[in-house]
Parts: C-alpha cells; sequence; structure tokens
C-alpha cells in the first residue's frame, strides 16, 4: 500500500509534498485529500493521533463513487482499504501540530508498512504593503491595479499549501527619495556619505510605517543586486530588519510575473533557495511548489 503522487494525477498545489511524504491541512476542520493504492491485500491506514486529525469521504479515484470501507469503530482514526484499488480519501484537520498516518498491508507474502507526515496548521497572517518609488529623476510607471491583480493569483500559492494569508495593510502609496537612487536601483550603492540606496529608500518611506508589517514591496523601474549586473527580475533584502521586496517591470507574460513576486515574497518570509519548486534559484523554473521543510518555515508547527 502507498499513498500516490497526486499531483502526477492533476491534482492542484495544495501543501502536499510527494518527495518526503508530506501533507499540509488547515486546522478546525480544514480538508485535503490523498490518494491511497493498495496492492492485492487488504490495507489498513491509521491516524496516529486522532485529536488531530481524522479520514473519512473514502471514494474511488477514478469515478468518485463512493466507497463502503471498515472504520474499525475508530472515528475516523483508522479504515480497511479494499485490494487492487486506488481510492480517494479526506484528511480532516482538527487542532494544530504534527500527526502520522501509518499504512500497511493485512496479509501478503511480504506485507509492506510505512508513514505519512500529516502537518496541521492554524492561518498564519503577514502584513505588507506596496510603494511606489519615485527620485528626482524619475519613477514608477506602473498601473496601480496591476499589482493587485498579480496578488490575487500569489496570496492562494501560499494559503493553499501553508495556510498562510497575505493581507495588504492600508492603501498603495507613492515614496518620493529625495537623491538619485539611479536606474537600475541597486541598494547597496551609496547615495551620499555612509547613506546606502536602501537606507535612503528606508527614510523616505519611515520607519513607523515599516515598523506595522512584516515586509514592503517597492515597484520599480529597474533593479540589479549588483553594479554592472543585468537580468534581475526582482531582489530582497532581509536582513534582519522588515524585509524590503524591489520588483522590476517584467516582460514575458503574467503567469512569470506572478511566480517572480511569489518567489521574491518567499525570501521576505525567510525563505531560501532550493533546487526545485517556487525557489529555484532562477526563473527557468517557474513552479509555485512549496516544499516541506519551507512550508514549516512559512507557518512552523507548534
Amino acid at each position: 500500500m502507498e499513498i500516490m503522487d497526486k499531483y502526477k494525477l492533476g491534482f492542484s498545489l495544495d501543501g502536499f509534498d510527494p518527495f518526503t511524504g508530506y501533507q499540509m491541512v488547515p486546522a478546525h476542520n480544514g480538508a485535503r485529500d490523498l490518494v491511497a493504492k493498495t496492492d492485492d491485500v487488504t490495507g489498513l491506514i491509521v491516524v496516529n493521533d486522532a485529536n488531530k486529525a481524522r479520514i473519512g469521504n473514502f471514494r474511488a479515484q477514478s469515478t468518485g463513487a463512493p466507497l463502503q470501507v471498515s472504520d474499525l469503530g475508530s472515528l475516523g482514526r483508522a479504515a480497511r482499504l479494499p485490494p487492487r484499488s486506488e481510492i480517494r480519501f479526506t484528511v480532516f484537520g482538527s487542532s494544530p501540530g504534527f500527526t502520522f498516518l501509518t499504512f500497511k498491508d493485512e496479509g501478503g507474502s511480504l506485507p509492506t508498512e510505512g508513514s505519512f507526515t500529516i502537518s496541521v496548521k492554524e492561518v498564519k497572517r503577514y502584513k505588507f504593503f506596496f510603494a511606489f518609488l519615485s527620485d528626482p529623476l524619475r519613477k514608477d510607471v506602473r498601473g496601480r491595479i496591476e499589482p493587485r491583480f498579480i496578488m490575487d493569483k500569489v496570496r492562494p500559492i501560499f494559503e493553499k499549501q501553508a495556510n498562510v494569508e497575505l493581507e495588504e495593510f492600508g492603501h498603495m502609496r507613492d515614496v518620493m527619495v529625495p537623491h538619485d537612487i539611479g536606474n537600475p536601483i541597486v541598494p547597496s550603492k551609496k547615495v551620499r556619505g555612509n547613506m546606502d540606496v536602501e537606507d535612503a529608500i528606508r527614510f523616505a518611506t519611515g520607519k513607523e510605517l515599516l515598523d506595522l508589517v512584516d515586509f514592503a514591496v517597492y515597484p520599480c523601474w529597474s533593479v540589479e543586486r549588483n553594479s554592472g549586473g543585468s537580468g534581475t527580475l526582482g531582489l530582497t533584502i532581509d536582513d534582519g530588519t522588515q524585509p524590503v521586496v524591489f520588483i522590476e517591470l517584467l516582460a514575458g507574460g503574467f503567469d512569470r510575473y506572478v511566480h517572480v513576486i511569489a518567489h521574491e515574497i518567499g525570501h521576505a518570509l525567510h525563505l531560501h533557495h532550493s533546487n526545485r519548486g517556487l525557489m529555484f534559484p532562477t526563473d527557468a523554473s517557474t513552479s509555485n511548489f512549496v516544499a516541506a521543510d519551507e512550508i514549516e518555515v512559512l507557518n512552523p508547527a507548534p
């Protein structure tokens, strides 16, 4: 018996990690579906801690038809699944924390056993704002409605996979920096004495405002990490204060734009580059998959 890779079956991203055997489930009767495949014998599936989660709503994966399974009288804690079947079922989250699904074959010459991590999570909220940059020589020309259209697609990446909500704080703002901050903007470049571009932007924004949010997003004309660099699409500075995200006007389509902003927000929420999914170092991959270890950074289990 095994838990199948449901993404290969066409499921949407929802906090499932097939690489580590993990599923995020929202607390307080939130729900996520999994698919079990049994061999030639009956399969037994058990929830390790029924105070954290329960299982139910068993049906045939191919048709969606309800299946009668033996729940062992355990109120959603355990069930016997028929042999030679692909069974879709629902995991319902109760109280936050980790629990496990253990599954095994009953009978057969080589009985197998395994486990699968369930991480039940409360909603975690992060606040941010948009601020449109300008300096004495230039300003961002982006339409004000555009970032909100993009965030309508970015938010579900975090909400569905990590039960994280991104809340825009107040209204969109203009931040006029009274120094030439360059084209491209290089945050570490000096603009006056010991003041660098990032410092100038933070000062123009106001510490009082920055202290009210978890990160700030600055749409801008162009940004690079280093002078002489090229090809940067977005840049996040996370140096111990409120992270700041710089996003420039992008070509190449709406979905790419969504991915880049979500990637940079991932950095603002303390995710590092990884070898797959949302935090892949370049936009050669535009998958928005968030891995189990990253979900636990975004929304740690108690």
